[in-house]
């Protein structure tokens, strides 16, 4: 039996969290859900931070905010720009990490959402 892959992050993964709520991002093995979404890991500080993506994505950006006692992410994927007629070979490839917060976060405090990279202009696009 060969030992499975270790999960890496995602191409191009950054995270912006500038109040350093987060503490450790590491990658997961993809858990069977579509994204996003957010499941806390027991002990309020950790969360599996899940997401649906492709072989095209160029760059992931996870924006950490808070706003009083709420918590939001904001989970943009960038695609990388293909030739006119060309598809992306693979899509629908589950992404997970773990982020763990320096405080305690209760699962009804934290939200995620994620944009869809097709609804933004993109270079090259016709936008007239």
């Amino acid at each position: 039996m060969f030992p499975a892959e270790a999960p890496e992050l995602p191409p191009g993964f950054q995270l912006v969290d500038r109040r350093g709520l987060v503490t450790d991002v590491r990658p997961e093995a993809p858990v069977g859900v579509s994204g996003p979404r957010i499941e806390p890991v027991g002990d309020g500080f950790t969360y599996l931070v899940s997401w649906t993506g492709g072989a095209c994505d160029e760059a992931t950006v996870l924006t950490v905010t808070r706003s009083g006692a709420d918590v939001e992410l904001s989970l943009d994927v960038s695609l990388a720009v293909l030739a006119p007629g060309d598809a992306c070979p693979s899509v629908g490839i589950l992404r997970t990490i773990q982020l763990t917060f320096a405080i305690p976060i209760p699962p009804d405090r934290i939200s995620i959402r994620q944009p869809d990279p097709r609804s933004e202009p993109r270079a090259g696009d016709d936008i007239s």
